[in-house]
Order: C-alpha cells, then structure tokens, then sequence
C-alpha cells in the first residue's frame, strides 16, 4: 500500500509522549502514529457494528456488569487509566438505561 504524507497539528506534550514511547519502542514516529491509528480506527470500525452495540448497550444497562467491569479493571490498570476508563463506563451505562427505558416504553409516550 502506497504512503501519503500529511501535516497534522496535535498538542506538544501528545507529541513528547509518542516520541518518548517510539523512543521506547525504537521504532519512528510515523509508523508509532500509523499504528496507533491503525488500532483506534480498527476499534471504532468495531464498535459500529451493529451486533457489538447492541451487546455493549445490553451489558452496560446491567448495573452487575458494570460493576464486575469496574473491579477487573481497577485490579490491572494504574489509577490515572482506570478513572478514565471508569468515566467511560458511567456515561456508556448512562446512555445505556435512558436506551432501554425507550425500548420499554410504549410507542408514542413522550416524557
């Protein structure tokens, strides 16, 4: 596949981190970029599937599922990466209870 090249803007502490990790790594900074992007779009291409955000709104609607989510994951990540990530699962949840209390709803019924 061929390479295009692109001009990018992004925050310089953003780009000190990917240089410090490429570093890390000893890989460059534009295939560290490609495949950090190659990662988040393959992951947003999935979560637009319809079968995955139908299961994801079902799970998250479960305040047990998101509980048994939130003790895993507090167990394997640094505290900064898990309030996040714990952010994350609130408003997913949030949105998730709002979907199926529409879906329960009587077709028509406005609040």
């Amino acid at each position: 596949m061929s390479k295009v090249r692109i001009t990018i803007t992004i925050d310089e502490d953003l780009l000190e981190s990917i240089d410090r990790i490429a570093g890390k790594l000893k890989e460059n900074r534009s295939s560290l970029i490609e495949r950090f992007l190659r990662e988040a779009v393959a992951e947003e291409e999935m979560m637009l599937s319809p079968m995955v955000r139908h299961m994801l709104s079902s799970a998250m609607a479960s305040p047990q599922v998101v509980e048994s989510l939130r003790g895993a994951l507090r167990n394997e990540m640094e505290e900064r990466h898990y309030n996040v990530v714990a952010d994350k699962l609130d408003r997913m949840q949030s949105v998730s209870m709002r979907a199926a209390r529409l879906r329960e709803e009587p077709h028509g019924k406005k609040e």
